[in-house]
């Protein structure tokens, strides 16, 4: 039976020229291209290499198309705001600003983290020079990307799940070339009508 399935799996790629995780790309794109405004909870599991410390923390996301975000955590010591091409971070208490469209670092970080929930994981595969690789589970759709080339600076590996009821991301996994690793687990979500504009300002200070 198995053989008989992959045996039609594979007339079905040469008749169409559509392979199935072309066709789980495209499906979770199509989607999220209509996602207008959602909010979530979320959880980060952040580890350290040179120390092995865990960090976690907890807070709600908020994004509304084509590219506002906002990631307010429990912890006032960190935030992160998107609001077209300007980007504010705060770590460790630490602010800073940046404008995306002057800075190449910044302006990765910002189209991977807007792309993953636009489910753009073939842009985010090119921008990132990597693989991609799609495995289907049970409730889940599974993306890899992995870096070509090892780098200084960036992500050796980004792991994506979408679950097919919705099709809306709910973990993301990176992994940099330095060895920091970062979990994003996301849940509770809700579609919303509107977003107050308020949400997405870049803090002052």
């Amino acid at each position: 039976m198995k053989k008989w399935m992959t045996f039609f799996a594979a007339m079905l790629v040469a008749l169409t020229g559509v392979s199935a995780q072309d066709a789980a790309l495209a499906k979770i794109a199509k989607a999220n291209a209509e996602l207008k405004n959602v909010e979530c909870a979320f959880e980060r599991t952040r580890t350290l290499p040179a120390t092995g410390k865990v960090i976690k923390d907890k807070g709600q996301l908020s994004y509304t198309a084509p590219g506002q975000l906002a990631m307010v955590y429990d912890n006032p010591k960190e935030m992160l705001v998107i609001n077209g091409d300007q980007l504010y971070l705060r770590r460790a208490g630490k602010p800073s600003k940046f404008d995306t469209s002057k800075n190449a670092l910044m302006r990765g970080l910002r189209n991977m983290l807007v792309d993953c929930i636009q489910g753009n994981a073939r842009k985010v595969a090119q921008e990132n020079n990597a693989d991609i690789s799609v495995k289907e589970v049970a409730d889940y759709y599974h993306i890899t990307l992995t870096a070509r080339e090892e780098g200084v600076k960036g992500f050796s590996k980004i792991s994506l799940s979408y679950r097919k009821s919705d099709l809306l991301l709910v973990r993301m996994e990176t992994i940099e070339f330095a060895g920091v690793a970062e979990i994003y687990s996301m849940s509770d979500f809700k579609k919303v009508p509107s977003i107050a504009a308020s949400r997405f300002e870049i803090p002052k200070k």
